[in-house]
């Protein structure tokens, strides 16, 4: 059994200094003030969270549409369309 086993000397110091009361005992200071603000904490809602994500990633998309922007090559535009192309395109279109 060891005898210097620091929950033993805390026990023991604990029954030293056990209070005996004769009446009710008082809450401690600030307790009541902890429990109330407890009660009214309420929960974040799931879209709040989601629209405070939203805004942290706004920079984090700016930035990757201008790597994109910047990177990717542009391809050139067609000056003028060919009537087959166009012939095509109605046809997918409008075919049901």
């Amino acid at each position: 059994m060891n005898i210097n086993d620091p929950w033993k000397k805390l026990s023991a110091a604990a029954r030293r200094c056990s209070r005996k009361t004769d009446g009710p005992v008082e809450i401690p200071f600030g307790l009541d003030t902890r429990v109330l603000a407890r009660l009214r904490d309420k929960r974040p809602l799931p879209a709040e969270l989601w629209l405070r994500l939203a805004w942290r990633l706004v920079p984090v998309g700016a930035a990757v549409f201008l790597v994109c922007w910047v990177v990717l090559p542009a391809r050139a535009v067609p000056e003028t369309s060919s009537p087959d192309l166009v012939e095509q395109l109605m046809q997918e279109v409008l075919s049901p």
